[in-house]
């Protein structure tokens, strides 16, 4: 099973004409595949991001201790 309209649908969202910020929220239950999925959208179109893209993981969900903020 594919993720195809997912990416879609993001690839919609980074294309539409308005000029305002775009935000997309991926919500599932652990394990699902968010993070996978945004990922592997934003690696697909590093054009999109001139300015470069960041990836931190704050350890929210699973086995590690979450990061602390400061």
């Amino acid at each position: 099973r594919g993720r195809a309209a997912q990416l879609a649908e993001l690839d919609e969202l980074l294309h539409r004409d308005d000029t305002g910020a775009r935000i997309a929220v991926l919500s599932g239950t652990g394990g699902v595949g968010k993070t996978a999925l945004a990922v592997h959208w934003a690696q697909r179109a590093p054009g999109e991001f001139p300015d470069g893209q960041l990836y931190l993981d704050l350890h929210g969900y699973g086995t590690v201790r979450p990061v602390e903020p400061g």
